[in-house]
This record gives structure tokens, C-alpha cells and sequence, in this order.
């Protein structure tokens, strides 16, 4: 079988959403994808760099769905938009958001990358609450509230602490005011 630097990757991902950095080790990996650890090196110089380019992926994965969910509509539609992809993603997904967050506490170029990330999709919620008609210090105000309340239930969903996270999905949206 021959393998690429994204097949790592993926099972990387997957590894990562479960235990976190810890649970991203090359003899895993291999056993995972039936291979040698010899073949994780041909792609990778070392463990280290496939959780750099793991934290790289999820930051530009992120860049990527603020900008789609940005190409139109009211401000309601576009938050809606990535509340979708965040939620109606693989479990893996939720749990690795989970993951990233809590690694960023311990490592500092996850906590840099981390910075990045959530400083990106505060803006991005200040963007659609400015849209909607809300003064510049209101809406940086609530856009830190519907982040951190975000933030709250992506974690509880991803740990399957709600069965449905649905309802409160759309009680987020509630905090965006229709558009004037």
C-alpha cells in the first residue's frame, strides 16, 4: 500500500480528535494504516512536523470556512453557515475542535495558532453583528459572548454531553438581530 503525506494526516486527525497531541504517536499511526514506521518517514521528518502540519490544516480549514460562509447573504445566513459546518461535521470534528482548544493551554504554537483561529472567527461573528446593525462596541461585545457560548457547546457536544445540540444552535443565531 503506499501512502500518502494526507493519509498520515487523516489518521493523524482522527488519532488527535481522541487523545489529543499525546494520542498522535508514529508507532500508532503506522499500526493504524498497517504500515511500517519506516513509511511515516518518508513523508514526514518527524513527529513533530505532522502535529505542526496538523495545527496548520485546522487553521487554514478555518480561514477557508469563514471566508465561504462570508460570499453573501444576512448576517444570520452566514453565522448559520458555520455553525452547520462545525456542527454537522464528523463527530471527530467536534471533538477535535475540543482538542485543539485544550492544547493550545499546553504547547505554545498551538496557543499562537490557537490566538489566530478564534481572533479570526471573533471578527468574523463582529462582521455579520456590525451587519446587522449593531454599533461597533456592541457588537464586539456579543460577538464574545456568542463565541464563548459557542465555544461551550462544541465542547459539551463533542464530549456527547448533548444529545442534540440543535436547539441551542438556534438559540446562538438568536443573538444575531435580524437584518434592518
Amino acid at each position: 500500500m503506499t501512502l500518502t503525506p494526507d493519509d498520515w494526516l487523516h489518521a493523524a486527525y482522527h488519532l488527535f480528535a481522541q487523545d489529543g497531541p499525546d494520542g498522535v504517536r508514529v508507532e500508532r499511526l503506522a499500526r493504524t494504516l498497517s504500515v511500517s514506521k519506516g513509511s511515516f518517514y518518508w513523508h514526514h521528518r518527524d513527529r513533530q512536523a505532522l502535529l505542526t502540519t496538523l495545527l496548520d490544516r485546522w487553521e487554514t480549514l478555518n480561514t477557508t470556512l469563514i471566508a465561504h460562509a462570508e460570499q453573501g447573504g444576512p448576517p444570520r445566513a452566514c453565522v448559520q453557515r458555520v455553525l452547520d459546518r462545525l456542527f454537522d461535521g464528523a463527530p471527530t470534528s467536534l471533538r477535535s475542535e475540543t482538542q485543539f482548544l485544550a492544547w493550545s493551554r499546553t504547547d505554545p504554537q498551538a496557543a499562537v495558532v490557537t490566538a489566530r483561529v478564534e481572533d479570526r472567527r471573533v471578527a468574523f461573528l463582529t462582521r455579520q453583528l456590525r451587519r446587522s446593525g449593531l454599533n461597533a462596541p456592541d457588537a464586539a461585545q456579543r460577538a464574545e459572548l456568542l463565541y464563548a457560548a459557542l465555544i461551550g457547546l462544541l465542547d459539551r457536544s463533542g464530549r456527547g454531553a448533548l444529545s442534540d445540540p440543535t436547539p441551542l444552535r438556534t438559540h446562538l443565531l438568536t443573538l444575531i438581530p435580524e437584518t434592518p
